[in-house]
């Protein structure tokens, strides 16, 4: 219903309120016809869950999935014990500015703002490698949670597709789900290797890092494989600084219309920026090509000519 997060959180002082802000928007496509990330969704399955127990989600959720999990510093609301162990977390800009993070809730909330640590995260992979059970009981039938992992639009085309809560994907054609976080002045990530019962988790208090905490959880996972095989370890891809000769030579913009993308100098680094829409992406050098190196994006290899 809108386009960023702020207005989850000035306009609606409950999750009641973002779900019925919904009510009388036309649809985008049919159902089922699209595949979208939506974090209203989410939303609106919580409040089915307040309306059929008639408590409130991070109640119920309390009750029934982090307690039986043994996820003791876990909740979906500010409970004060945790509130005082709360690491300190920021916000960045381009040009260099650092500064503290708002500590406010989202209208979201079933689709996301739990407050956890590593620890608690790791409890809750052992209980996917355990069919559902925690350390303090069975959380869902084991039936309930291979569908959970099952693709749900499997012609949605690409390694990646979502179950129901996970996101699905390949890594070194291993099986791979997980699901990443992000909430203002965090970023986080868990992957699980399922058919090898194996994961990993990250958690950085700095600001769309997301690019950071999944590499750091899929080295760790390709890391746990080579161990468990009797390989070498593998060696993390480092890249290198550009040039300040080459950044100059490079800066400017290629290509047209919506498929022009910027390379801009600034600060001794090289940013690329595409003009149709995204993020400043930082460039570094992998051999010869230049590669997407930040904070907020891995990967991208542009090869100059």
């Amino acid at each position: 219903p809108r386009s960023t997060l702020f207005p989850y959180t000035t306009l609606f002082r409950s999750l009641k309120d973002t779900v019925l802000s919904i009510n009388g928007l036309p649809l985008v496509y049919p159902p089922e016809t699209r595949v979208k990330y939506s974090n209203i969704g989410v939303a609106t399955v919580g409040y089915v869950l307040e309306r059929m127990n008639g408590e409130r989600f991070s109640a119920y959720l309390k009750k029934s999935v982090l307690g039986p999990l043994a996820m003791e510093s876990s909740a979906f609301e500010p409970e004060p014990k945790l509130m005082q162990s709360l690491a300190k977390a920021y916000l960045w800009s381009y040009d260099g500015r650092v500064w503290a993070a708002p500590k406010f809730q989202l209208g979201t909330a079933p689709a996301g703002n739990m407050y956890s640590t590593v620890t608690d995260l790791g409890m809750f992979i052992s209980a996917l490698f355990a069919q559902g059970r925690g350390r303090n009981g069975q959380v869902i039938k084991p039936e309930s949670l291979k569908e959970m992992l099952t693709p749900q639009f499997p012609n949605a085309g690409g390694p990646r597709n979502f179950g129901l809560g996970f996101v699905l994907n390949q890594l070194d054609g291993h099986r791979l789900v997980g699901h990443g976080g992000a909430v203002y002045g965090f970023a986080t990530e868990i992957q699980i290797l399922p058919d090898d019962k194996i994961g990993a988790t990250a958690v950085t208090t700095m600001d769309s890092s997301n690019a950071a905490v999944s590499r750091i959880t899929s080295q760790a996972l390709r890391l746990m494989l080579a161990l468990k095989a009797g390989k070498d370890l593998p060696l993390l891809v480092q890249t290198e600084p550009i040039p300040p000769e080459q950044i100059r030579s490079l800066a400017g913009r290629y290509g047209e219309g919506d498929e022009a993308v910027e390379l801009i100098a600034r600060d001794r680094n090289l940013f690329a920026y595409f003009v149709n829409g995204g993020n400043e992406m930082r460039l570094r050098k992998l051999g010869s090509d230049l590669i997407v190196d930040d904070r907020i994006a891995y990967g991208l290899k542009i090869t100059p000519e």
